[in-house]
């Protein structure tokens, strides 16, 4: 079955849906995140606002990360299209929708239920076209694979001397200590924490900006982790080709699907679409 991402990232819904099975056809996003498609998955990219429906490659499912997501451009794509199912990733205060002519379903989903050592949650919508619907039936989001991962397990075989640049002096590490107390007082977000071997890291979507979510110190004083690190993290594999400066590589990595989450909500996908159900249709 064919899919096409029409707000790629770095592609991690891509990867983890061609993992199970699903065929990428199509990408669009930024000229960054349509280069990393481009790169990984040899598809054609395009920026579609303002594209015709009919000039997009059809596909049975289509996919999309909600983080400045253009709901007006991904609804007039998606109705022109009429794929037999779509699924968006929502992450901080994106809201989900409604999608005329189809039925939608809600779940929150822990990168951390599978097999990665990434605690945010993040709302999944999956919504199917009326004639797509199985009487009778809820879709079942998939369930937890492996619990409990620390960032301790992720090894970074291709890099064995961290940049320089990572390194966190104690000025950097005072400021955001003072920074995160003031915000909390003020009622404001502002992760800050030193995190070690046998943690979990909390959403990385806003690392690009300065780091401060998940500072570790693996015995070696405290760090920025590399893009790399990021990237496994999020469950990508080290080869992974994001071109560009490593703040752009930081953005779209951190706010990417991550792909074992992709892979087990695209296995639960293709049972539905394939009639796999216990032979119900």
């Amino acid at each position: 079955m064919r899919v096409i991402d029409l707000n790629c990232h770095a592609g991690g819904f891509l990867l983890g849906l061609k993992q199970a099975g699903f065929e990428p056809v199509f990408a669009s996003g930024n000229p960054l995140a349509c280069k990393v498609a481009e790169l990984n998955f040899s598809i054609p990219t395009m920026d579609v606002v303002g594209v015709p429906s009919d000039k997009i490659p059809h596909a049975d499912l289509i996919v999309a990360s909600g983080v400045s997501l253009d709901r007006n451009e991904f609804l007039r794509i998606s109705l022109g299209i009429r794929p037999r199912a779509m699924a968006i990733e929502f992450q901080g205060r994106d809201e989900p929708f409604l999608i005329r002519g189809y039925y939608s379903y809600l779940e929150s989903l822990a990168p951390s239920d599978f097999g990665l050592p990434m605690r945010a949650r993040r709302t999944m919508m999956v919504a199917f076209r009326e004639d797509v619907r199985k009487r009778f039936l809820t879709f079942q989001f998939p369930d937890p694979t492996r619990q409990g991962a620390k960032l301790g397990e992720i090894e970074i075989s291709a890099v064995t001397k961290e940049p320089a640049s990572l390194t966190m002096g104690q000025a950097s590490l005072d400021r955001m200590s003072s920074e995160a107390a003031r915000r909390r007082q003020a009622g404001m977000g502002f992760s800050f924490k030193v995190l070690g071997k046998e943690d979990q890291c909390p959403s990385l979507s806003r690392y690009h900006k300065d780091g401060s979510e998940a500072i570790v110190d693996f015995g070696n004083g405290p760090r920025r982790l590399s893009t790399m690190e990021v990237g496994k993290i999020m469950g990508f594999p080290e080869d992974w080709n994001v071109p560009g400066p490593s703040t752009n590589a930081y953005r779209l990595l951190g706010r990417s699907v991550c792909p074992p989450v992709a892979k087990a909500l695209g296995g639960e996908i293709d049972m539905w679409l394939s009639d796999k159900l216990s032979g119900i249709s």
